[in-house]
């Protein structure tokens, strides 16, 4: 299998399109848009706005923006977005992508190009969330409900070699890798979001793309 990222545009853009309306839930990849369930014309629409506007065709983009693409077929999509002390790794791939092996590949290549710290964020009350950012080894700091996580990938952890620890979290859910490759992932469920028992990352040299994955939504 191989699994590459390429940078979102207007063709990958429509591509990326098709692959989130036939497989994954609009709330999974995309603000909330008013309006019956599904995938509706209003939600498709904004959906290709919601990437021009910040990545596609910004004068100023907003994040980083890949399509995922597994043997040729576009399967998801992944971002860095700049925040307070680092950038926000983010990753959505349609239903019949997930525990296939590529996730786990999408977030060491997000971390590679990395611009500095790997930083993510959930709630206090979020215990599970709370248990995989330490576990993974990132400096954690919580100011009242609020919990923040940073990883530095130069920098390393305990037990692990730099660079092969990678975090992944957004407000409902949190994900990443543990030293050993295997997939930690709690928080809301919805979509399947956190099914990621048996995945594994099998770690290969930087810059290749074996491995066995899973993901995080958008964030």
């Amino acid at each position: 299998m191989h699994i590459g990222l390429r940078r979102l545009d207007e063709p990958l853009l429509a591509a990326l399109c098709d692959t989130a309306v036939a497989g994954a839930d609009p709330l999974g990849v995309m603000p909330p848009v008013p309006g019956p369930p599904g995938w509706t014309v209003r939600r498709r629409a904004a959906f290709v706005a919601f990437h021009r506007e910040r990545s596609v065709t910004a004068p100023r983009p907003v994040e980083r923006t890949w399509a995922v693409v597994v043997d040729g077929e576009v399967a998801g999509a992944a971002r860095l977005a700049p925040v307070d002390g680092g950038e926000e790794a983010g990753i959505w791939l349609a239903r019949p992508w997930r525990g296939r092996g590529v996730g786990a590949t999408v977030l060491r290549m997000l971390v590679e190009r990395a611009d500095g710290p790997v930083v993510a964020e959930t709630t206090a009350d979020n215990g599970a969330a709370v248990a995989v950012l330490r576990g993974l080894g990132a400096g954690v700091t919580v100011e009242g409900d609020a919990v923040h996580a940073r990883w530095d990938r130069a920098a390393g952890r305990p037990g692990s070699d730099a660079g092969r620890a990678v975090l992944a979290a957004g407000r409902r859910h949190s994900a990443g890798l543990r030293a050993d490759g295997t997939v930690v992932a709690a928080g809301d469920r919805t979509g399947g979001r956190c099914d990621v028992d048996g995945w594994t990352l099998a770690v290969g040299a930087p810059g290749s793309t074996g491995g066995r994955y899973s993901p995080p939504g958008p964030g």
